[in-house]
């Protein structure tokens, strides 16, 4: 099941649980898998780079691309300029 029908089948039930109840912030609390899309969604895609965040490497590296060339691995880059879908 992907993650789209997993939320909404999760959601669903949810809903059909509460009957005439309202919904409240305690239930949406319930809605674990919901909680987990929103969290790897703002991993993966934060709205803004998070302070403390940056990582350094503590030594000089080389990168080699499949066709031999060198990339050398003393550069920063941030979500915001590099996206390798997938």
């Amino acid at each position: 099941m992907d993650v789209q029908n997993k939320l909404l089948q999760e959601i669903q039930d949810v809903k059909e649980s509460l009957r005439e109840d309202p919904l409240t912030f305690e239930v949406i609390n319930r809605i674990n898998y919901l909680d987990h899309v929103v969290s790897e969604s703002l991993r993966k895609w934060p709205p803004a780079p998070a302070p403390g965040t940056d990582r350094l490497c503590t030594k000089d590296i080389t990168f080699e691309n499949p066709d031999g060339s060198e990339v050398a691995g003393n550069y920063t880059t941030t979500k915001e300029l590099f996206f390798k879908p997938g």
